[in-house]
């Protein structure tokens, strides 16, 4: 009887101390293996869920910076268009049609002047068709009194440039001619066009 239960006890107490190489696994440390198992891919999709994260806000953020470069640009201001205008746009004849002059060589210029007498002066000019065949303007100058002198007041005077050209082959497109009409007096009718100054040109007085 005795030796029937102290068989019992070593078989009970025999497994405490059984070498693991044996094939056999206690099983606490079995269950630590599996839960090892488990929460390794739980761990592995902590770490790099954010980093997903933060590279799919990256790739998304680019693509949008991308989107915005390859748009449409800025449309060109209605400066640069100005500019582009004016530099084919022609000008009234040569800058040194007249020494000590003003207006001249210039685009649309709203005052002309040929440096000399008031007369030779026209002021608050409005130019109309600029860059066609011929440019009509309208502005004011002073003539003179029958006895001396000149009026106080400026008169209204029409203007017509016209025969586009060049004064030299390397120089700007230019009106080359311009005429005039002018009152006998203020408020009087307009006489006959006549050539600015009696010169054959706006290139170089003669």
């Amino acid at each position: 009887m005795s030796l029937g239960l102290g068989a019992r006890r070593t078989t009970h107490s025999w497994p405490k101390h059984r070498c693991l190489t044996d094939g056999y696994e206690p099983a606490g440390l079995r269950l630590q293996r599996i839960r090892a198992r488990v929460s390794w891919p739980v761990r592995e999709i902590a770490v790099r869920t954010p980093a997903l994260c933060v590279g799919v806000i990256l790739v998304i953020g680019c693509a949008s910076c991308s989107a915005d470069e390859g748009g449409p640009g800025p449309r060109p201001t209605d400066d640069r268009s100005a500019k582009e205008t004016s530099r084919f746009s022609p000008v009234l004849g040569a800058r040194d049609f007249v020494n000590g002059g003003e207006g001249w060589g210039t685009l649309k210029p709203s005052t002309i002047y040929n440096g000399g007498a008031p007369s030779g002066k026209v002021q608050n000019i409005r130019w109309t068709s600029w860059g066609g065949d011929a440019a009509e303007g309208h502005g004011e100058t002073f003539i003179y009194r029958p006895e001396g002198g000149y009026y106080d007041e400026a008169v209204p005077v029409p203007l017509r440039a016209y025969s586009l050209g060049r004064c030299s082959p390397s120089g700007p497109r230019a009106y080359l001619q311009l005429s005039v009409r002018v009152p006998s007096y203020p408020g009087g009718p307009f006489g006959p066009w006549e050539r600015w100054g009696g010169a054959p040109d706006l290139c170089r007085w003669r």
